[in-house]
């Protein structure tokens, strides 16, 4: 039996929790309730089977960070960055943060004012704060009030999404913020600093900067796979075995392994890449195939481990977790 006092929004989100294992149980009866429920009476569970929802300071971040979040958003969706989105921010085992943004496409945004967002947090012991989820509100509008775009569709946060390229945000960028600092790695460097197959190429002078704002020129992808396999699509043995060996010790997938030098064949591809004429934002991958080899150079350990299971063990500290939550 669950006992939550009034029927508020607050004591449901925190009694579904509960249920749900986000919370654990703490309270006691204040007053007796029968015979075999005295006051004084209560259980106490254990939390952390699933995650919780709560405040940003409950998880030891900054009391602003939904303000913070939404002008960023906001600045992404009037300068066109993006139609829209949605963002979700959990530590600690808890979300602080889940809100939508925009329009799942540029077709509804002439319809309305930018939407600004649909909020999904919900109560903690605290109290509940943000706007009731499923609602969406416009800058023209006041809080809660719903919009409907008659040609577009509002992101909200029951979308489901496709995710990718996880690796990314979730083992390349945490790996250089703590390269950073260390004081091993700087944006404004180049990757002929880091790198010396490039220091002859036209990469060489390539600041890190633009090259992970995607804006360096660097092409979006190289078809490495047609070197790689034959017409009829099957891997040429000159690269690829099914059995490891002293030739062949680089695991690509099950049962797959590649030859010990092809990340050289990978580098030289990437350095005789033509930079595109004009350094606008192209979305590139090339420069994630580099920082594997960056975290090596720089900390003289592999940054991938057998069967491309990325770990990074380089866990962000405390100062560099506090530049994040201003």
């Amino acid at each position: 039996v669950v006992l939550a006092y009034q029927e508020s929004l607050d004591a449901q989100q925190l009694a579904a929790q509960l249920i749900f294992g986000g919370i654990g149980a703490v309270g006691k009866l204040p007053v007796t309730a029968a015979n075999n429920l005295p006051a004084g009476f209560g259980l106490t569970t254990q939390p952390g089977r699933r995650l919780s929802y709560a405040h940003s300071e409950d998880a030891g971040m900054d009391a602003h960070l939904e303000a913070q979040v939404d002008s960023i958003m906001q600045q992404a969706l009037q300068a066109g960055a993006t139609p829209g989105g949605q963002v979700v921010i959990a530590r600690r085992g808890v979300v602080v943060l889940r809100k939508s943004y925009g329009y799942q496409s540029n077709a509804g945004k002439g319809a309305l004012p930018v939407p600004a967002a649909q909020s999904g947090v919900v109560a903690s012991g605290a109290g509940n704060f943000g706007s009731e989820p499923g609602s969406t509100v416009s800058p023209t509008q006041p809080a809660g009030a719903a919009t409907q775009s008659a040609t577009g569709r509002l992101v909200r946060n029951t979308d489901v999404y496709d995710l990718a390229s996880l690796t990314k945000v979730l083992a390349a960028t945490p790996a250089l913020l703590k390269l950073q600092e260390q004081g091993k790695f700087s944006p404004d460097s180049t990757l002929g600093q880091f790198f010396p197959f490039l220091q002859k190429t036209n990469k060489a002078a390539l600041k890190m900067r633009d090259v992970l704002a995607h804006q360096a020129g660097l092409p979006a992808w190289i078809p490495f796979w047609k070197a790689l396999a034959k017409d009829d699509g099957t891997l040429r043995r000159r690269w690829f075995r099914t059995d490891s060996s002293a030739r062949f010790p680089l695991p690509v997938a099950r049962g797959l392994w590649g030859r010990q030098d092809l990340p050289a064949y990978i580098y030289g591809q990437i350095g005789e890449a033509p930079l595109n004429e004009k350094p606008v934002y192209v979305y590139s991958d090339l420069s994630f195939y580099l920082y594997p080899e960056l975290v090596r150079r720089r900390t003289g350990q592999p940054a991938a481990q057998p069967h491309c299971a990325h770990r990074v063990r380089l866990a962000v500290s405390p100062p560099t977790a506090a530049r994040l939550r201003r």
